[in-house]
């Protein structure tokens, strides 16, 4: 049997919420969210988005860290991908302290 292998928790977490249909999948990150340019030019958090397309993507700088292998990239095609069957997405920013239980408290 070959098995998989994984370089990125997204993906699988992806995998994951169609296993157990699962209703929300929340994505913890270490950049304060996705950003594209406005009118002028300055890059602001984008807070919602009703699909990921060509569109969404081209808007996606890649920065290297240490402490993420997939990036923004990884990010939104996992959303994407786990949007399809239903599920909702939340991207969030993993170094705050309590974002898990701070989001669920506002989510109920």
């Amino acid at each position: 049997m070959a098995f998989q292998s994984f370089g990125d928790n997204d993906p699988l977490a992806a995998l994951t919420i169609k296993l157990v249909r699962a209703d929300l999948l929340v994505l913890l990150t270490t950049v304060d969210g996705f950003r594209i340019p406005d009118k002028n030019g300055r890059r602001r958090q984008v807070e919602y988005l009703d699909r990921i397309d060509h569109t969404v993507m081209q808007h996606i700088t890649r920065n290297e860290s240490d402490f993420s292998t997939g990036g923004m990239e990884t990010k939104l095609q996992t959303a994407k991908n786990a949007t399809q069957p239903g599920c909702h997405v939340v991207l969030a920013i993993g170094r705050e302290r309590n974002v898990l239980p701070e989001f669920s408290r506002a989510r109920t």
